[in-house]
């Protein structure tokens, strides 16, 4: 996956004609939040310069991500991460990572964006002067899809009893992998992650790598431990290795009985061709 946070329009024609075009935006800083999911920043706190090839990153920005069609069926959008900006982009790179996709930070700047007529659906200040409306808050939706990023990282902070009951779950799986307590929170969360199917976690490498990849902590069951990258992910990270005979689109807890209700996989009609 090529990714990377795009220079604005004004930028590329101020560097039009002269060598900063080999200077590509690169993110760097992980953060994590104050509920213990990892953050992303929304600008390119760092930068690559001339690049020869591609450079394997620790970050993926939804502005801009190219790869082949199979990475969106391996690793659809989840629609139930709504109402959020900023959490929902770790847990996907979790998600892509752990199914055994690389995201690199192009060797050229190949995107820009173009920030000076934004919709009025983009401005933090109501209305538009046609009558626009932002999109809807929910508070109610934005909750349930904060638990729901939790759920892939197994992050169990901030889940009540409550949450718990309403996570959509039977409790009557097996517990799985490290979920304990089948009949308590700890078993719920282990069977709502089962339930994730192709919107959680994959097989080919695991979370715990994935942490020593990033260099993040996520918090533990008393919420300490947490910490982020210092802002050191622009280091070039070590590429790490995995079983290809196991398929990308296969699922963390498949074969383990933990699920009682698996979300259904996306339906692409259009799709003509099988995956490369």
């Amino acid at each position: 996956v090529l990714s990377n946070v795009p220079l604005s329009d004004k930028e590329r024609e101020k560097n039009s004609g002269n060598s900063n075009n080999a200077e590509v935006p690169r993110q760097c800083s992980i953060k994590i939040g104050s509920e213990g999911v990892p953050l992303f920043e929304n600008i390119a706190d760092g930068k690559a310069v001339g690049l020869q090839r591609p450079l394997l990153s620790a970050t993926q920005s939804s502005s801009f991500a190219f790869a082949k069609c199979h990475y969106e069926t391996n690793v659809p959008h989840d629609p139930f991460a709504v109402q959020l900006l900023e959490t929902e982009k770790f847990p996907r790179f979790a998600r892509l990572w752990t199914r055994g996709y690389d995201v690199y930070t192009p060797s050229r700047n190949i995107v820009y964006r173009d920030n000076s007529n934004l919709h009025p659906l983009h401005h933090e200040n109501g209305h538009g002067d046609r009558g626009e409306r932002k999109w809807p808050k929910n508070d109610n939706e934005r909750r349930d899809a904060h638990i729901r990023m939790k759920v892939v990282l197994d992050i169990h902070h901030g889940i009540t009893n409550a949450d718990a009951s309403s996570l959509g779950v039977g409790g009557g799986g097996s517990g799985g992998l490290g979920g304990g307590n089948v009949g308590g929170i700890g078993g719920k969360i282990s069977t709502a992650r089962a339930n994730l199917g192709i919107y959680g976690l994959g097989k080919r490498r695991t979370l715990n790598q994935l942490l020593e990849f990033t260099g993040i902590a996520l918090p533990g069951r008393d919420f300490t431990g947490q910490h982020g990258n210092d802002g050191k992910g622009c280091s070039n990270p070590l590429w790490v290795p995995y079983d290809t005979s196991i398929s990308p689109k296969a699922n963390l807890y498949d074969g383990t009985g933990t699920a009682d209700d698996i979300d259904l996989d996306p339906i692409f009609p259009l799709r003509t061709l099988e995956d490369a």
